[in-house]
């Protein structure tokens, strides 16, 4: 029996393991940049902390694309070569793009018990789809290597997520109830209570462009530590009622991948 309740899923450190991918690629390019500026491995904090306000003040302008984390480091290298007085190092400076590259092309570990629950959940007649953001054919490549395309009816990806983007969805996919699951305050849970839907909060460490102030008290707030709470907390707190639909259903593959 399908539910007519659309579930909303973020893609990055949602399902994948994203942050602690971009954490590794980060200290490496600020390794590169220290050893070349002051011919050691030093300050690697400050020159990162230099490249994390530049790379945050820049989403708004560029989004979620690998441009911006590219130009972002390039900056971060310009900024501290003259700081120090040195001259820019081509080979230094092929390093830091080829570094910085990489973090888009390399396979991600899922987060633990993503897709089983995603399995789990679609056994149980609930559609899901994917919404993320960043670069169409990465962020589907990136879906496709997880093993979640098997389990979700549609995907989309835009350059950032607001509450405009979560309305357009939602207008295009009517149901019965909505609920985003994610683990950004900024990206997932404020567009969600921005438009009355669910948003079940996937907490985790995560970076400065996920926070934001957002009133935990809402009643379709909801707090999950683990993914494997999510089957539970859409017991508890999404009700069924008259929505549900008596129809087959399949597990196939998304048909947008």
């Amino acid at each position: 029996m399908k539910k007519n309740i659309q579930l909303i899923w973020d893609f990055d450190d949602t399902i994948v393991q994203t942050y602690v991918e971009f954490e590794k690629t980060n200290q490496q390019a600020a390794e590169i940049i220290a050893r070349d500026v002051y011919g050691e491995i030093r300050n690697v904090q400050e020159i990162k902390s230099y490249q994390r306000k530049i790379d945050v003040e820049m989403i708004s302008s560029y989004g979620f694309v690998p441009e911006r984390f590219l130009i972002g480091w390039l900056d971060t290298y310009d900024h501290f070569l003259e700081e120090n007085r040195k001259v820019e190092n081509l080979s230094t400076k092929d390093e830091i793009q080829k570094t910085v590259k990489d973090v888009y092309l390399r396979k991600y570990h899922n987060v633990p018990g993503a897709i089983s629950v995603l399995k789990q959940l679609k056994l149980e007649g609930y559609s899901s789809m994917i919404l993320t953001a960043g670069v169409d054919r990465i962020q589907k490549r990136k879906i496709v290597e997880s093993g979640a395309n098997h389990y979700v009816d549609h995907v989309y990806v835009y350059p950032q997520k607001t509450p405009d983007t979560l309305k357009e969805i939602i207008r295009r996919h009517p149901a019965s109830d909505y609920v985003m699951i994610g683990n950004s305050l900024k990206s997932d849970i404020y567009p969600a209570l921005a438009n009355d839907v669910w948003g079940f909060h996937y907490e985790q460490e995560t970076w400065e462009a996920d926070h934001y102030e957002i009133d935990t008290k809402n009643k379709k707030y909801v707090s999950v530590s683990s993914i494997s709470q999510i089957p539970n907390e859409l017991q508890i707190h999404v009700k069924i009622g008259q929505s549900e639909i008596s129809q087959p259903f399949k597990v196939g593959s998304a048909g947008l991948l």
